[in-house]
């Protein structure tokens, strides 16, 4: 797994902490200039759906799925300007397939093994 998708994943986990113990509806953390930095839907206290983070001018920064609380579906990542940094494929939150990083100007980053 790439140092960039561990570092989104730990964010992730960071977040977790953020949620209530129980609840349903549409989670939402603000920026202090009042933008969302994150949404997500809760289920019975987990996220359940589609969950966004977001940069400081209000562009999507992360999106994701979930399912039961588990990683589940795409994940992307994108620069400041929109372009696509980062994707990977999640099933019930076991990674699908290897995650494909891109460079800003959107040329695919190749991992040497």
């Amino acid at each position: 797994m790439s140092n960039c998708l561990n570092h989104i994943l730990k964010k992730i986990s960071l977040e977790q902490n953020q949620f209530p113990s129980n609840g349903n509806g549409t989670l939402k953390i603000y920026f202090k200039n009042g933008k969302v930095r994150f949404k997500s839907i809760l289920v019975n206290g987990n996220r359940d759906g589609k969950a966004e983070w977001y940069y400081k001018d209000g562009q999507v920064k992360f999106e994701t799925n979930y399912k039961n609380g588990k990683l589940d579906g795409p994940l992307k990542e994108y620069y400041k300007n929109g372009k696509l940094k980062l994707s990977a494929d999640y099933i019930y939150g076991k990674l699908n397939e290897p995650s494909k990083e891109y460079f800003e100007n959107g040329q695919l980053v190749i991992h040497e093994n």
